[in-house]
């Protein structure tokens, strides 16, 4: 239909040119762009047609509808031989079609398919999602000033590169899956606010130990870390004015001690963390990003690895977690339009 109808302009607008009139005013008549209307005219006067010239090469193996039969086929296997096979056994597509050739379609059409990396997701049943609207309506109703919270987390680092599944999704889709804990690496203890960084601290459950036996941070650890490292650089990056902590709801970060601490020490936290909400707390970003710079490097020991990490964090850049730091108010947002499920940040 769509050929039909340029073919009917071009005619259209070869009759104008007929009668005398110019190429631009014919052009406008018949709804053509001045260069493409001089082409077919250019066209029309050394071949005397304005039909579209044969195509070159090999013609398709593969027709739309299998195409978009393929595409469903490898969404559905997620693997391209055994969709390849299943069509060429129902007849879609004929016997003997490649893999290749089925792999080189997917791509193509409305419909078209890509092989990403996949994003892990944490599950959001019902009263998780009503806990993350509800911390949302209260910080945007608070007006919460997020350039004077500071961000606080811990992360694995590892040795070894880890290579991501990959799934096959609709192009404009991203591909995620339920996350799984990982193996032992370098565990850290790390903070920011628009400010700057908190440098890392080493604790239990990577290489390094600090109570023999201990399986993890435990609220002592943790409350030690917030004595030694981490109030002291809030106090020095907030210039001794009121500030907030956020740090997630993990075991020591929420036991009855660790409260009593923090409460005594007179440090505010933020109201209202939701559970399973790694993408509301923008420190996942800031170590999304570690990690990258990180992999780019040839990495076989944990020294080599420990010096790549502090080297990292000593340049992230200051306008990175002033972004990070004021993408809260946008996070917000889009979690209250998401119903409190997870949203791509």
């Amino acid at each position: 239909m769509g050929n039909e109808l340029q073919y009917s302009k071009r005619l259209a607008l070869i009759a104008l040119w007929k009668k005398g009139a110019p190429v631009a005013k014919a052009a406008a008549a018949v709804g053509m762009r001045p260069a493409a209307a001089g082409y077919w005219i250019h066209r029309y006067q050394a071949t005397k047609s304005v039909k579209d010239a044969p195509r070159s090469g090999r013609p398709r193996k593969l027709s739309g509808a299998a195409i978009a039969k393929a595409q469903d086929a490898v969404l559905a296997s997620q693997n391209v031989r055994v969709a390849t096979r299943e069509l060429a056994r129902d007849g879609v597509i004929p016997a003997g079609t490649s893999t290749s050739t089925v792999y080189r379609s997917l791509g193509k059409g409305p419909g078209a398919v890509k092989c990403k990396g996949v994003r892990k997701v944490p599950i959001i049943d019902t009263k998780k999602a009503e806990a993350r609207l509800a911390f949302a309506r209260h910080h945007k109703n608070a007006k919460t000033r997020w350039h004077k919270v500071l961000f606080v987390d811990s992360k694995y680092f590892y040795v070894s590169r880890r290579t991501t599944k990959k799934l096959w999704v609709r192009a404009g889709d991203t591909a995620q899956q339920h996350g799984a804990r990982k193996g032992e690496g370098l565990h850290v203890y790390g903070a920011f606010c628009a400010a700057g960084t908190v440098r890392l601290i080493k604790v239990t459950g990577g290489k390094y130990q600090w109570m023999k036996g201990t399986p993890g941070v435990r609220s002592a650890e943790y409350i030690q870390v917030l004595k030694e490292y981490l109030l002291p650089a809030a106090n020095k990056l907030f210039k001794g004015k009121r500030w907030q902590l956020l740090h997630d709801g993990a075991g020591p970060h929420v036991k009855a001690e660790t409260q009593a601490f923090l409460k005594k020490q007179g440090v505010q936290q933020v109201a209202r963390w939701p559970a399973n909400s790694p993408d509301l707390n923008p420190i996942e970003n800031l170590w999304s990003w570690a990690q990258r710079e990180i992999n780019k490097q040839d990495i076989y020991t944990m020294g080599e690895l420990e010096r790549a990490v502090v080297a990292v964090w000593r340049r992230v850049p200051l306008s990175m977690l002033h972004n990070l730091a004021s993408s809260m108010t946008t996070r917000l947002t889009k979690v209250e339009a998401a119903g409190g499920k997870t949203i791509r940040y």
